[in-house]
């Protein structure tokens, strides 16, 4: 089942993982991974892991996916 945004931040959750916003947004886990690449979408690593912020995750769906130059 996803998680929507607003049932994560509810139970204090800050970051989340590329497949999670995937799930979130309804886009592939690919294009998250392309976004953070192109700098589109912050994140941050710890470790070897990929996190990106709830408020991140907030202004990729409320202003969409910025358009490309």
């Amino acid at each position: 089942m996803a998680m929507s945004l607003e049932m994560a931040r509810t139970q204090g959750r800050q970051l989340f993982r590329p497949v999670e916003v995937a799930q979130m947004s309804g886009l592939s886990r690919a294009f998250i991974y392309r976004l953070i690449e192109k700098g589109a979408l912050k994140s941050v690593r710890i470790g070897s892991a990929v996190r990106i912020s709830a408020d991140e995750v907030t202004r990729l769906l409320t202003e969409g996916i910025p358009a490309q130059d």
